[in-house]
């Protein structure tokens, strides 16, 4: 499959084109891209269309309360474009927004969006040009795997306003020089990690897989850096164990 015409669908799944030599994509009337929807595909550019004019959409989960001892239903907010889902394609040098979009942006090829307080970095392309690059002034978030995959970036700048870092989100990127605008330490996000399905190659097996001699319980791992990777290990609860854990954020040491 190297091209798809998605006209009538609203959302595009979880990793549904993950892997694949998909080189084009049309979508029209989207609302919502799930989390690695084309990770490690072979788009060259990518549009946006208006309908997706949502920055979060509200999910019902179904979620194990401590308190009553009861499943309960419980309505959460989750990014309308999932984390990284147009993250690490090498071929990808640009990332374009239709006309009538009043959340997302593009600039210079760069998915921007608009929040609250200012501006959320979405994704960065993996495959884009340049060496150095300085992140739109009144940013305040770089979103989870906005940088992740990068290969030719070498510098970013990030302005005064950031305050969060999402998870992964200079990940296995090429930069290696960080200029932070501002002397206030931003928050790192960290996640749950659950390697099944994860090549027993990839630093993050090796890192949170576990033995039948050493069971850790749910794991939470800080890779929003290449090279600052750390875990730790905390009891598992029910209601909190899975793909939604949300661990509470970080301060990075700036040096």
């Amino acid at each position: 499959l190297t091209s798809a015409k998605i006209n009538g669908a609203k959302y595009i799944g979880v990793g549904a084109f993950l892997g694949s030599a998909l080189q084009t994509v049309e979508m029209n009337a989207v609302t919502a891209v799930g989390a690695n929807a084309f990770t490690d595909t072979r788009l060259m550019t990518v549009t946006l269309p208006s309908s997706l004019s949502e920055y979060s959409r509200e999910k019902t989960l179904t979620l194990y309360s401590q308190s009553s001892g009861k499943w309960e239903e419980k309505q959460v907010f989750e990014p309308s474009v999932g984390s990284g889902a147009f993250a690490g394609i090498p071929t990808l040098t640009q990332i374009a927004v239709a006309d009538g979009n009043d959340v997302f942006f593009s600039e210079n090829g760069v998915l921007y969006a608009k929040v609250a307080n200012g501006y959320a970095l979405v994704q960065y392309p993996a495959g884009k040009d340049g060496g150095s690059y300085e992140i739109k002034s009144g940013t305040v978030r770089i979103e989870a795997d906005a940088f992740n995959g990068v290969s030719v970036l070498k510098k970013v700048v990030l302005p005064a306003d950031v305050t969060s870092i999402g998870a992964r989100a200079f990940y296995k990127s090429s930069v290696n020089d960080y200029t932070f605008k501002s002397v206030r330490v931003p928050n790192l996000d960290s996640e749950y990690v659950d390697v099944t399905g994860v090549s027993t190659k990839d630093i993050m097996y090796t890192l949170f897989a576990t033995t039948g001699n050493l069971q850790l319980g749910s794991q939470v791992f800080y890779a929003n850096f290449y090279d600052y990777v750390a875990k730790r290990t905390e009891e598992r609860k029910l209601n909190e164990s899975g793909h939604n854990y949300k661990a509470p954020s970080f301060g990075l040491k700036i040096t």
